[in-house]
């Protein structure tokens, strides 16, 4: 399993770092484009807290379908004057998707300066 868990790490950080160098990606959801930053990534790192191994490999596992599906995510939930790692955000916007039995979720955040970022990705198995 460790063995997977390096694998893993190495692939999700390689699709990060495609990621950074778009440096904008367009939601169609929100009629707005977000960047990736490295608070994203510390966010679904395997450095995380209370986080099970499983979680761990799915979160940094989904890195690479943001920028394909960015553009079919569904917003399902707004919330205004949020705290997210120690900082406070104008907005934040909770996106789906649903791809076969299995539901994708990301967090974007507005910062009062108008910048969307990427905050975390996870994912709902249906039973």
């Amino acid at each position: 399993m460790q063995k997977l868990k390096q694998l893993v790490k190495i692939s999700s950080k390689e699709n990060f770092y495609k990621l950074r160098n778009l440096w904008e990606i367009r939601c169609n959801s929100i009629d707005k484009s977000f960047k990736v930053t490295w608070l994203f990534y510390r966010h679904i790192s395997w450095t995380a807290k209370n986080r099970t191994l499983r979680e761990i490999v799915e979160r940094l596992s989904s890195v690479g379908l943001i920028e394909k599906i960015s553009e079919k995510w569904k917003l399902i939930q707004t919330r205004n004057n949020i705290e997210i790692e120690n900082f406070n955000y104008y907005k934040s916007y909770k996106i789906k998707l649903k791809i076969e039995k299995i539901d994708f979720f990301i967090i974007l955040a507005e910062k009062n300066n108008w910048n969307i970022i990427l905050i975390s990705i996870f994912l709902n198995y249906l039973e």
